[in-house]
């Protein structure tokens, strides 16, 4: 018969430490200075895990809105394609004040 501990066995503390410090890492790396490591560390479990989730919510709101605005310029973008086959050129003009002279001799 089994051991009848319900807490950390050596089989999955590994694991356990890896997430617990991926989650701190979160916290202090998305939190841009806000957090160092004992303060999140020593946060009880529902404030960090609370305090992730809100980290998770900000990237995942970025991440569709990235994507938005990728869809919208290549929606754009293939507008463009579709109504002229050729490579426009840039729309580059030389100063007022400048001559431009192409017939210049280089040595």
């Amino acid at each position: 018969m089994g051991s009848a501990f319900f807490g950390l066995t050596p089989e999955i503390v590994p694991e356990a430490r890896i997430n617990l410090f991926s989650n701190i890492h979160q916290i202090i790396f998305f939190g841009k200075g806000g957090y160092n490591y004992h303060t999140v560390y020593n946060m009880p479990i529902w404030m960090r895990r609370h305090y992730l989730n809100l980290v998770r919510d900000v990237i995942d709101r970025e991440n569709k809105a990235n994507d938005r605005d990728y869809q919208d310029a290549s929606k754009k973008f293939s507008q463009n394609q579709q109504t002229s086959n050729r490579i426009q050129r840039p729309n580059i003009r030389a100063p007022k004040n400048v001559s431009v002279n192409s017939n210049v001799r280089r040595k």
